[in-house]
């Protein structure tokens, strides 16, 4: 759950290469997209030979709580229609990238 991946106080955290949520994040990027669907980055080309070196999460701690609060109540709109919630199905992972460090400070100082 993202409060189990929310630490400290920091907006920007490195992901440890060996947690499961870089391998998460990683398997993610380099996937090829569904049948259909062309890739908006690197297009024309794969991202599967590529080493990602360091991923870093940015976190809001004045957004968590409403996160939070707004995946607690679909947990319960969806249990009580019977349905187990399940992450992937009944909600995503937002990536975002930046062209340099600048661009990066400029999103986390203006959300």
């Amino acid at each position: 759950t993202l409060s189990s991946r929310f630490e400290g106080t920091e907006m920007r955290v490195e992901v440890p290469p060996d947690s499961v949520e870089f391998k998460n994040v990683e398997c993610i990027f380099k996937a090829d997209p569904a049948s259909g669907v062309k890739r908006f980055y690197f297009p024309g080309q794969g991202t599967s030979n590529f080493n990602i070196t360091k991923i870093e999460r940015v976190q809001n701690a004045a957004l968590k709580d409403t996160v939070d609060d707004k995946r607690g109540r679909v947990v319960k709109m969806l249990k009580s229609a019977g349905i187990r919630y399940e992450a992937g199905v009944h909600s995503r992972w937002l990536f975002h990238g930046a062209k340099d460090a600048d661009a990066l400070q400029n999103i986390i100082e203006n959300p």
